[in-house]
């Protein structure tokens, strides 16, 4: 699995680009793919010394497989429909309408808050939404333990934001969450022309929405610069990769799912 670095000079990247006051790096991995197996994240750059980091077998972000908890193969077979000239994937396990919440999931009085920062190109954000996330929700969301909230992060490029503005402009008719598990099911690489205004409207055919007032959403501009604004923000968490979890204020350094977990727990004992 590979994680999206912020900055730092990850193993590829190009020079930064600034976005509204903050210096992002584009980073250019050298593979979008996901481990197959395990529920660690292996072989990330650290942000200031783009040195490999986690790759001993008892690294938090160790290539070993902790069972399946994380492989493809435990999710139900994706289905999907076809539009002209594109084939949309859908969401193997899309939330629940009733916990959706505008850009979060669950009780706004769960004793514990999930912030997560993503940008829809980032792989392991990727796999952090279609293979933790239902387990999440599973295990502790529809309990009323966990509410979980979603913050953009882009900065890989054009289409995260392209991508990220369109989610948006689905939570204007209140479907940004739905919205959101499509693009991370139909993420495909970064930069290569996957999220445009042709799957954008695709999906939003297949929520339902109304592709006039989705339309002009995408094109005056105030959805983007939210997301501008808020990418910003995310220095000041700090944000240093993709994705960045954030239970109850703190910042989950191990990103393995019993990593996650345990930070949960912790908090709803304190709680």
């Amino acid at each position: 699995m590979t994680f999206c670095m912020v900055s730092g000079g990850g193993r590829h990247s190009t020079p930064a680009m600034r976005v509204g006051g903050l210096t992002l790096a584009i980073a250019m991995l050298a593979s979008a793919g996901c481990a197959t197996g395990g529920d660690a994240w292996p072989d990330t750059v650290d942000r200031n010394t783009s040195s490999p980091v986690g790759t001993d077998a008892s690294s938090t972000f160790a290539s070993g497989h902790e069972g399946a908890g994380m492989t493809g193969g435990t999710s139900p077979a994706a289905s999907a429909s076809v539009v002209p000239g594109l084939t949309i994937i859908k969401p193997n396990e899309p939330a629940a309408a009733d916990l959706m919440d505008g850009r979060s999931l669950g009780s706004a009085d769960a004793p514990v808050k999930l912030d997560v920062w993503e940008d829809f190109q980032c792989p392991g954000c990727g796999v952090l939404a279609r293979e933790m996330e239902p387990r999440l929700v599973n295990q502790y969301v529809r309990q009323g333990k966990l509410r979980i909230t979603f913050h953009d992060f882009a900065f890989l490029g054009e289409e995260s934001f392209t991508a990220a503005t369109a989610a948006r402009c689905a939570g204007e008719q209140g479907k940004f969450w739905s919205y959101k598990e499509y693009l991370f099911a139909n993420q495909s690489g970064e930069n290569k022309g996957t999220y445009n205004r042709t799957l954008f409207d695709g999906i939003a055919r297949e929520l339902g929405l109304n592709l006039d007032t989705f339309g002009a959403c995408l094109s005056d501009g105030k959805a983007r610069q939210e997301v501008v604004a808020e990418t910003a923000q995310g220095d000041a968490v700090p944000v240093k990769q993709t994705p960045t979890v954030v239970v109850n204020g703190t910042i989950i350094d191990s990103l393995s799912y019993s990593a996650i977990t345990s930070a949960i727990d912790a908090a709803i004992s304190s709680n």
